[in-house]
Protein backbone atom coordinates (compact mmCIF):
# COMPACT_ATOMS: atom_id res chain seq x y z
CA UNK A 1 0.00 0.00 0.00
CA UNK A 2 2.90 2.07 0.98
CA UNK A 3 4.20 2.33 -2.88
CA UNK A 4 1.35 2.22 -4.42
CA UNK A 5 0.45 6.04 -2.33
CA UNK A 6 4.06 6.80 -3.57
CA UNK A 7 3.98 6.16 -6.97
CA UNK A 8 0.21 8.07 -6.81
CA UNK A 9 2.06 10.83 -5.30
CA UNK A 10 5.03 11.01 -7.78
CA UNK A 11 2.37 10.49 -10.97
CA UNK A 12 -0.97 12.27 -10.60
CA UNK A 13 -0.64 14.89 -7.53
CA UNK A 14 -0.87 17.31 -10.04
CA UNK A 15 -4.42 19.28 -10.65
CA UNK A 16 -5.43 20.23 -14.11
CA UNK A 17 -6.73 18.43 -16.54
CA UNK A 18 -5.62 16.88 -20.56
CA UNK A 19 -5.14 20.30 -21.97
CA UNK A 20 -2.23 21.35 -23.32
CA UNK A 21 -0.53 24.99 -23.85
CA UNK A 22 1.67 23.66 -25.89
CA UNK A 23 2.23 25.13 -29.88
CA UNK A 24 3.55 21.56 -31.32
CA UNK A 25 4.70 22.85 -34.29
CA UNK A 26 6.31 25.76 -32.55
CA UNK A 27 8.48 23.19 -30.07
CA UNK A 28 7.98 20.13 -27.84
CA UNK A 29 4.95 21.07 -26.50
CA UNK A 30 3.86 21.93 -22.98
CA UNK A 31 5.25 18.89 -20.20
CA UNK A 32 6.42 17.89 -17.51
CA UNK A 33 8.90 15.44 -15.75
CA UNK A 34 11.37 15.87 -18.95
CA UNK A 35 14.88 15.25 -19.02
CA UNK A 36 16.63 19.07 -19.79
CA UNK A 37 20.34 19.63 -19.73
CA UNK A 38 22.43 22.68 -20.80
CA UNK A 39 25.21 20.62 -23.26
CA UNK A 40 28.48 23.29 -23.20
CA UNK A 41 30.25 21.54 -25.67
CA UNK A 42 27.41 22.20 -28.63
CA UNK A 43 26.03 25.62 -26.18
CA UNK A 44 22.34 24.22 -26.27
CA UNK A 45 19.98 22.66 -24.25
CA UNK A 46 18.66 19.24 -24.84
CA UNK A 47 15.55 17.99 -23.68
CA UNK A 48 14.12 14.71 -23.46
CA UNK A 49 11.15 12.92 -22.61
CA UNK A 50 8.49 13.86 -20.29
CA UNK A 51 4.53 13.92 -19.70
CA UNK A 52 1.90 15.72 -21.57
CA UNK A 53 -1.83 16.28 -20.60
CA UNK A 54 -3.47 14.02 -17.91
CA UNK A 55 -4.04 11.01 -19.88
CA UNK A 56 -1.42 11.17 -22.40
CA UNK A 57 1.37 8.51 -22.86
CA UNK A 58 4.80 9.54 -22.09
CA UNK A 59 7.14 10.96 -24.53
CA UNK A 60 10.38 9.55 -26.26
CA UNK A 61 11.57 12.64 -28.34
CA UNK A 62 14.64 14.64 -28.47
CA UNK A 63 14.46 18.54 -28.64
CA UNK A 64 17.05 21.46 -28.54
CA UNK A 65 17.04 24.76 -27.68
CA UNK A 66 19.65 27.25 -28.55
CA UNK A 67 18.41 29.87 -27.08
CA UNK A 68 16.37 31.38 -29.79
CA UNK A 69 14.47 28.21 -31.04
CA UNK A 70 13.51 24.49 -30.94
CA UNK A 71 14.74 21.81 -33.15
CA UNK A 72 13.92 18.33 -32.68
CA UNK A 73 17.13 16.27 -32.90
CA UNK A 74 15.87 12.44 -32.76
CA UNK A 75 12.63 10.17 -32.01
CA UNK A 76 14.57 7.36 -31.59
CA UNK A 77 16.93 6.56 -28.64
CA UNK A 78 15.55 5.58 -24.81
CA UNK A 79 11.46 4.43 -25.04
CA UNK A 80 9.09 6.74 -24.13
CA UNK A 81 8.80 8.19 -20.75
CA UNK A 82 9.16 10.47 -17.46
CA UNK A 83 10.72 11.20 -14.54
CA UNK A 84 13.71 10.05 -16.19
CA UNK A 85 17.46 11.60 -14.01
CA UNK A 86 19.84 13.24 -16.47
CA UNK A 87 22.81 15.04 -16.41
CA UNK A 88 25.79 16.53 -18.14
CA UNK A 89 29.18 14.84 -18.30
CA UNK A 90 31.22 17.73 -19.56
CA UNK A 91 34.24 16.04 -19.20
CA UNK A 92 33.51 13.48 -21.05
CA UNK A 93 31.11 15.07 -23.64
CA UNK A 94 28.15 13.19 -23.07
CA UNK A 95 24.21 13.65 -21.40
CA UNK A 96 23.92 10.53 -19.07
CA UNK A 97 20.01 9.30 -18.60
CA UNK A 98 18.92 7.03 -16.69
CA UNK A 99 15.16 5.35 -15.68
CA UNK A 100 11.92 7.08 -14.99
CA UNK A 101 8.52 6.01 -15.47
CA UNK A 102 7.00 4.03 -18.75
CA UNK A 103 5.28 1.34 -20.00
CA UNK A 104 3.80 1.27 -16.78
CA UNK A 105 6.73 0.54 -14.64
CA UNK A 106 9.96 2.03 -13.16
CA UNK A 107 12.65 1.60 -15.35
CA UNK A 108 16.89 0.82 -14.76
CA UNK A 109 18.25 1.45 -18.00
CA UNK A 110 21.53 3.83 -18.76
CA UNK A 111 22.09 5.85 -21.56
CA UNK A 112 24.52 8.79 -23.31
CA UNK A 113 23.94 11.29 -25.81
CA UNK A 114 26.62 11.76 -28.33
CA UNK A 115 24.99 14.63 -29.54
CA UNK A 116 24.39 13.43 -32.65
CA UNK A 117 22.74 9.65 -31.21
CA UNK A 118 21.33 7.77 -27.96
CA UNK A 119 23.47 4.40 -26.93
CA UNK A 120 22.17 2.64 -24.13
CA UNK A 121 25.13 1.56 -22.25
CA UNK A 122 24.71 -2.44 -20.75
CA UNK A 123 25.88 -1.88 -17.23
CA UNK A 124 24.84 -2.81 -13.53
CA UNK A 125 23.91 0.01 -12.00
CA UNK A 126 20.81 1.75 -9.39
CA UNK A 127 17.49 -0.47 -9.29
CA UNK A 128 15.17 0.26 -11.29
CA UNK A 129 13.15 3.62 -10.09
CA UNK A 130 11.43 7.29 -11.25
CA UNK A 131 11.82 10.62 -10.10
CA UNK A 132 15.29 10.32 -8.70
CA UNK A 133 17.31 13.54 -9.53
CA UNK A 134 21.13 13.69 -10.74
CA UNK A 135 23.63 16.37 -11.11
CA UNK A 136 27.28 16.67 -12.45
CA UNK A 137 30.16 17.01 -9.86
CA UNK A 138 32.89 19.00 -12.34
CA UNK A 139 35.76 19.11 -9.45
CA UNK A 140 35.24 15.08 -9.27
CA UNK A 141 34.18 14.36 -13.14
CA UNK A 142 31.21 12.22 -11.96
CA UNK A 143 27.57 11.93 -11.87
CA UNK A 144 25.71 12.07 -8.63
CA UNK A 145 22.09 10.18 -8.50
CA UNK A 146 20.08 10.12 -5.44
CA UNK A 147 16.22 9.36 -4.57
CA UNK A 148 13.76 7.99 -6.26
CA UNK A 149 10.29 5.54 -6.37
CA UNK A 150 11.52 1.80 -6.98
CA UNK A 151 9.46 -1.31 -7.72
CA UNK A 152 6.39 -2.94 -5.81
CA UNK A 153 7.74 -5.18 -3.45
CA UNK A 154 11.33 -3.18 -3.27
CA UNK A 155 12.62 -0.82 -0.77
CA UNK A 156 12.35 2.59 -1.30
CA UNK A 157 15.54 3.59 -2.36
CA UNK A 158 17.81 6.28 -0.13
CA UNK A 159 21.10 5.45 -1.89
CA UNK A 160 23.42 7.49 -3.43
CA UNK A 161 24.80 6.48 -6.64
CA UNK A 162 28.12 7.65 -9.02
CA UNK A 163 28.52 7.19 -12.60
CA UNK A 164 32.13 7.66 -14.12
CA UNK A 165 31.47 7.04 -17.46
CA UNK A 166 32.11 3.06 -17.40
CA UNK A 167 30.53 1.91 -14.15
CA UNK A 168 27.92 3.16 -11.68
CA UNK A 169 29.40 2.98 -8.02
CA UNK A 170 27.07 2.86 -4.70
CA UNK A 171 28.74 5.25 -2.28
CA UNK A 172 26.40 5.74 0.69
CA UNK A 173 23.07 4.07 1.81
CA UNK A 174 22.55 6.44 4.35
CA UNK A 175 21.94 10.50 4.03
CA UNK A 176 18.75 12.14 3.88
CA UNK A 177 15.56 10.05 3.76
CA UNK A 178 13.69 8.46 0.58
CA UNK A 179 12.00 10.73 -1.51
CA UNK A 180 11.10 12.19 -4.66
CA UNK A 181 10.08 15.45 -6.69
CA UNK A 182 13.45 16.89 -4.75
CA UNK A 183 15.81 18.43 -6.15
CA UNK A 184 19.68 18.46 -6.80
CA UNK A 185 22.14 21.09 -7.71
CA UNK A 186 26.15 21.66 -8.08
CA UNK A 187 27.65 23.87 -6.51
CA UNK A 188 30.88 24.32 -7.99
CA UNK A 189 32.24 27.17 -5.60
CA UNK A 190 31.83 25.61 -2.87
CA UNK A 191 32.23 22.01 -4.59
CA UNK A 192 28.67 20.52 -2.78
CA UNK A 193 25.89 19.23 -3.92
CA UNK A 194 22.96 20.15 -2.52
CA UNK A 195 19.34 18.67 -2.26
CA UNK A 196 15.78 20.56 -1.37
CA UNK A 197 13.07 18.91 -0.49
CA UNK A 198 10.36 16.69 -1.95
CA UNK A 199 7.70 13.70 -1.26
CA UNK A 200 8.86 11.11 1.71
CA UNK A 201 8.77 7.76 -0.23
CA UNK A 202 5.64 5.44 0.99
CA UNK A 203 3.77 8.28 2.87
CA UNK A 204 1.82 11.83 2.30
CA UNK A 205 3.68 14.55 3.20
CA UNK A 206 6.43 17.29 2.21
CA UNK A 207 10.01 17.79 3.05
CA UNK A 208 11.39 21.47 3.75
CA UNK A 209 15.03 20.16 4.30
CA UNK A 210 18.71 21.35 2.55
CA UNK A 211 21.43 18.45 2.75
CA UNK A 212 25.10 18.81 1.19
CA UNK A 213 27.01 15.79 -0.14
CA UNK A 214 30.99 16.56 -0.23
CA UNK A 215 31.88 13.36 -2.36
CA UNK A 216 31.99 11.38 1.18
CA UNK A 217 29.03 12.13 3.61
CA UNK A 218 25.94 13.55 3.29
CA UNK A 219 25.00 16.81 6.02
CA UNK A 220 21.70 18.13 6.87
CA UNK A 221 22.25 22.43 6.51
CA UNK A 222 19.15 23.38 7.28
CA UNK A 223 15.00 22.62 7.32
CA UNK A 224 12.35 24.86 7.32
CA UNK A 225 8.55 23.86 7.88
CA UNK A 226 7.58 27.31 5.46
CA UNK A 227 10.05 25.89 2.49
CA UNK A 228 8.40 22.63 2.12
CA UNK A 229 7.48 21.53 -1.42
CA UNK A 230 7.81 18.77 -4.41
CA UNK A 231 7.63 19.67 -7.81
CA UNK A 232 10.01 22.55 -7.46
CA UNK A 233 12.79 23.33 -10.26
CA UNK A 234 16.53 23.82 -9.03
CA UNK A 235 19.53 24.75 -10.63
CA UNK A 236 23.29 26.35 -9.89
CA UNK A 237 24.15 29.87 -11.50
CA UNK A 238 27.32 29.78 -11.86
CA UNK A 239 28.19 33.59 -12.53
CA UNK A 240 26.55 34.93 -9.12
CA UNK A 241 27.79 31.79 -7.60
CA UNK A 242 24.14 30.51 -5.92
CA UNK A 243 21.58 28.04 -6.16
CA UNK A 244 17.99 28.82 -7.52
CA UNK A 245 14.98 27.37 -6.76
CA UNK A 246 11.80 28.06 -8.43
CA UNK A 247 8.29 27.12 -7.71
CA UNK A 248 6.93 24.11 -6.77
CA UNK A 249 3.61 23.18 -4.49
CA UNK A 250 3.07 22.69 -1.27
CA UNK A 251 -0.87 22.17 -1.69
CA UNK A 252 -1.14 24.90 -4.15
CA UNK A 253 1.50 25.78 -7.09
CA UNK A 254 4.13 28.59 -6.21
CA UNK A 255 5.97 31.07 -8.12
CA UNK A 256 8.46 32.34 -5.70
CA UNK A 257 12.41 32.53 -6.63
CA UNK A 258 14.69 31.89 -3.70
CA UNK A 259 18.61 31.39 -4.13
CA UNK A 260 21.07 29.19 -1.39
CA UNK A 261 24.53 30.23 -0.98
CA UNK A 262 25.22 27.60 1.96
CA UNK A 263 23.94 29.48 4.68
CA UNK A 264 20.05 29.65 4.06
CA UNK A 265 17.38 30.08 1.47
CA UNK A 266 16.71 33.73 0.76
CA UNK A 267 13.00 34.95 -1.09
CA UNK A 268 14.08 37.08 -4.08
CA UNK A 269 11.36 40.15 -4.61
CA UNK A 270 10.62 39.63 -7.99
CA UNK A 271 8.11 38.46 -10.23
CA UNK A 272 8.48 35.97 -13.54
CA UNK A 273 6.97 32.88 -14.60
CA UNK A 274 3.31 31.71 -13.44
CA UNK A 275 3.11 29.83 -10.35
CA UNK A 276 3.53 26.15 -11.40
CA UNK A 277 4.69 22.41 -10.09
CA UNK A 278 5.83 19.76 -11.99
CA UNK A 279 9.14 19.91 -11.71
CA UNK A 280 9.82 22.55 -14.30
CA UNK A 281 12.69 22.33 -16.26
CA UNK A 282 15.23 24.61 -15.34
CA UNK A 283 19.53 24.44 -15.91
CA UNK A 284 22.25 27.06 -16.46
CA UNK A 285 23.68 28.36 -19.87
CA UNK A 286 27.12 29.07 -19.32
CA UNK A 287 27.38 30.48 -22.37
CA UNK A 288 25.12 33.36 -21.66
CA UNK A 289 25.28 33.77 -17.91
CA UNK A 290 21.46 32.93 -17.71
CA UNK A 291 19.13 30.32 -15.72
CA UNK A 292 16.68 29.25 -18.13
CA UNK A 293 13.19 27.85 -17.29
CA UNK A 294 11.00 25.81 -19.36
CA UNK A 295 7.82 24.00 -18.94
CA UNK A 296 5.87 22.45 -15.67
CA UNK A 297 2.23 21.66 -14.73
CA UNK A 298 -0.53 24.89 -13.63
CA UNK A 299 -3.81 24.98 -12.66
CA UNK A 300 -4.92 24.54 -16.45
CA UNK A 301 -1.99 21.72 -17.43
CA UNK A 302 0.70 20.93 -19.05
CA UNK A 303 2.79 24.78 -20.25
CA UNK A 304 5.40 25.38 -22.80
CA UNK A 305 6.77 28.60 -22.35
CA UNK A 306 9.96 29.64 -21.32
CA UNK A 307 12.24 32.32 -19.10
CA UNK A 308 15.57 33.24 -18.60
CA UNK A 309 16.97 34.61 -14.93
CA UNK A 310 19.78 37.38 -15.45
CA UNK A 311 20.55 37.28 -11.83
CA UNK A 312 17.99 40.19 -11.39
CA UNK A 313 14.78 39.58 -13.54
CA UNK A 314 13.13 37.01 -14.83
CA UNK A 315 12.35 37.99 -19.01
CA UNK A 316 11.10 35.77 -21.89
CA UNK A 317 13.53 35.20 -24.55
CA UNK A 318 12.06 37.47 -27.95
Amino acid sequence: MKIILAMAILFCVLPGNADSQANDSAGPGGRNKPGFVYVSSRKHFLLFGGFGGRGEPPRGDTWEWDGAKWTQLATSGPSPRGAMAMAYHSKRKRVVLFGGFGAGRPLGDTWEWDGKNWRELLTVGPAPRAGAQMVYDSRRQKVVLFGGNGQNNEPPPADTWEWDGVKWTRVSSSGPAARTNHSLAYDSHRERVVLFGGNPVGIRGRLGDTWEWDGLNWTKVADSETLKRDHHAMTYDTARQRVVLFGGSNGRFLSDTRVWAGKKWVELPVTGPSARGGIPSMAYDTNRKRVVLFGGWNDIGPVSDIWEWDGTRWTQPK
